[in-house]
């Protein structure tokens, strides 16, 4: 007996009549009434459209809402919060003796640009421990 449809062809229209059979029983499983033999395209999209008309549906969906629109108050706000913080931050970066944050050197790293120096001779000396000693002694730093 010669095949009519491939293996593949065959797996793949089986494939879409177990989805079929899933959605007719789901659906009859939902209505008594109903045998799987009546289930038509339109009772099928009756029955979804039906279920988005659900009560407990809708009042998820407006309780949802609510919370939307709540969460877009607070980005607002603090929105709004963070446009009036900076420009709080430039009015006292314009006051007398405001220096900038970015010219600003704490103490610890200006006395480190002295020892650039030292480091650089290590660097340049590797391995050479007494003149690197030396050049210590001399910046003041032993």
């Amino acid at each position: 007996m010669t095949k009519i449809l491939s293996s593949s062809a065959y797996a793949v229209l089986k494939e879409k009549a177990d989805n079929f059979d899933k959605v007719v029983n789901s659906v009859v499983a939902k209505n008594d009434d109903l045998k799987p033999e009546d289930i038509t395209l339109e009772v099928i999209e009756a029955a979804i459209l039906s279920d988005v008309e659900d009560p407990a549906l809708q009042s998820a969906v407006t309780n949802l809402e609510g919370t939307v629109e709540q969460l877009n108050g607070t980005i607002t706000s603090l929105t709004t919060e963070r446009d009036e913080l900076a420009s709080q931050v430039e009015a006292l970066s314009e006051l007398p003796g405001a220096e900038s944050v970015s010219t600003a050197k704490p103490d610890a790293e200006a006395s480190s640009v002295e020892t650039d120096t030292v480091v650089e001779f290590a660097n340049k000396n590797k391995g050479n421990t007494l003149a690197i000693l030396a050049q210590m002694e001399k910046e003041g730093l032993v």
